[in-house]
C-alpha cells in the first residue's frame, strides 16, 4: 500500500490513538526516511529492502506498540544475546531477535522522542547488515 492508503487507514482510528500513532510515524519516517511503509497485520509496518522491520501492533485498545523485528521468517538464535544493546529499559524483548517498546499516551511518545529517533536507524542498521 502506499502512504495514502496507510494515511487512509489512520485517519480510522480513534482521535487519541490516531494521535499516538501518527506521531511515532512521523519519528519512524523521520529518523529512516528510505523504509518503505504500508499495511501488515492491520497495522502500517516499515521495510527495508523488501523486509518488513519495524510494525505498529495496534491489537490492544489501549496501547500503542511498536515491534522491531527481522522479518516474519526470522527465527530465534536461542543465545540469550539480544540483536542490539540498549540499556534505555523501554524495550522489552521477546526473542533474541526481537523487541518492543509500547506507548499509551503522547507524552510518552514525547518523552522517548530523542531515544526512538535514535534506536530506529540503529536497528535498521542492525537487521540489515
Amino acid at each position: 500500500m502506499t502512504d495514502t492508503a496507510v494515511t487512509a487507514y489512520l485517519a480510522a482510528l480513534p482521535q487519541a490513538r490516531r494521535e499516538v500513532v501518527m506521531a511515532l510515524r512521523d519519528l519512524i519516517r523521520s529518523a529512516a526516511p528510505d523504509l518503505h511503509e504500508h499495511i501488515k497485520w492491520n497495522a502500517p509496518s516499515y521495510q527495508f529492502g523488501g523486509d518488513d522491520r519495524i510494525t505498529f501492533n495496534l491489537s490492544k485498545p489501549n496501547l500503542v506498540q511498536i515491534v522491531f523485528h527481522r522479518g516474519a521468517k526470522a527465527v530465534d538464535t536461542k543465545t540469550g544475546k539480544r540483536l542490539i544493546d540498549d540499556d534505555s529499559g523501554y524495550l522489552r524483548w521477546a526473542t533474541d531477535q526481537r523487541a518492543y517498546v509500547a506507548f499509551t499516551a503522547l507524552s510518552e511518545v514525547e518523552a522517548r522522542r530523542e531515544w526512538l529517533a535514535g534506536f530506529v536507524p540503529r536497528w535498521i542498521a542492525a537487521v540489515s547488515g
